[in-house]
């Protein structure tokens, strides 16, 4: 019983986080998919803001992938990890990538406000959160 209710916490807390992330979920694989199936539009757009709509749809899906996957079945499974890492990590280049858009970061963040901040740091808090709870050692049975 703890532990379905601290599991339960957990990710009531990382969605918190993540917040605004939910919100342009549906947009980014959107936008994500049709970034990579039309790469001749890569060239107008500029590097960060193909890194940023083309990588970031994957580190979603790492995200949601990483809140709601039990660790134990990650620990399990050498190929679920290897997934979520692989897809975690595009979303970092994404996170990076996507402030420098216009080639001026505090200017991003200084335009978008809170919500930036919210949307990018959060993501890359539970990222990191979770990534700490994956290569966590499992305890011993």
């Amino acid at each position: 019983m703890h532990s379905r209710l601290s599991t339960a916490l957990r990710i009531l807390l990382q969605l918190l986080i993540v917040g605004p992330v939910i919100l342009v979920t549906p947009f980014a694989i959107w936008i994500g998919i049709g970034t990579l199936l039309l790469p001749s539009q890569w060239s107008h757009w500029g590097v960060s803001k193909t890194l940023g709509d083309g990588l970031g749809w994957l580190g979603i899906i790492a995200l949601y992938m990483s809140i709601f996957t039990p660790v134990e079945a990650i620990h399990k499974r050498k190929g679920l990890r290897y997934c979520i890492v692989s897809l975690g990590f595009c979303g970092v280049i994404a996170a990076i990538a996507i402030p420098f858009e216009n080639s001026d970061p505090t200017a991003f963040l200084a335009r978008s406000g809170f919500f930036a901040i919210h949307f990018l740091f959060g993501a890359l808090i539970v990222g990191i959160w979770n990534l700490i709870r994956i290569f966590k050692r499992a305890p011993n049975p």
